[in-house]
């Protein structure tokens, strides 16, 4: 479950690095996280809940916020002030199916991670470090 973790990360800090160009190896992986975290969140564990919220025209609310949050997550851990550039690498990392397919193997995982200290313990991001800490 672990390696499995961790592919799924690999896979999401990829993408992230591929849409900002950002060259930090650690903080994407911690944006990664913190993306699985939002997910959980707000209770989006599934491709169809995924692309449920990808689908909506790009006016609504919904589509908007979820695109938002993302792209802040990117402003937080590459410090690039171009709202634009963070939009638009939101809205490319949430549309590669290989990054819905890693978010939701990960969502799964992270879900479960309260009963595996193996994988708290490797989890580098502060902020999905303490999600599962205090959710329970």
């Amino acid at each position: 479950m672990k390696e499995e973790f961790f592919n799924s990360i690999k896979v999401l800090s990829y993408f992230l690095w591929e849409y900002t160009k950002y060259d930090n190896v650690l903080s994407l992986w911690c944006c990664a996280e913190d993306i699985v975290c939002f997910l959980s969140e707000n209770d989006i564990r599934t491709k169809e809940n995924f692309i449920n919220i990808i689908s909506k025209d790009k006016d609504d609310v919904g589509y908007k916020e979820f695109i938002r949050n993302i792209s802040y997550k990117i402003y937080e851990y590459t410090n690039d002030n171009s709202k634009d550039k963070n939009w638009f690498a939101a809205e490319k990392f949430v549309r590669n199916y290989e990054c819905i397919e890693a978010c939701v193997k990960a969502v799964h995982i992270f879900n479960e991670v309260y009963k595996n200290d193996e994988i708290y313990k490797s989890i580098r991001s502060e902020n999905a470090r303490e999600y599962i800490f205090y959710r329970d």
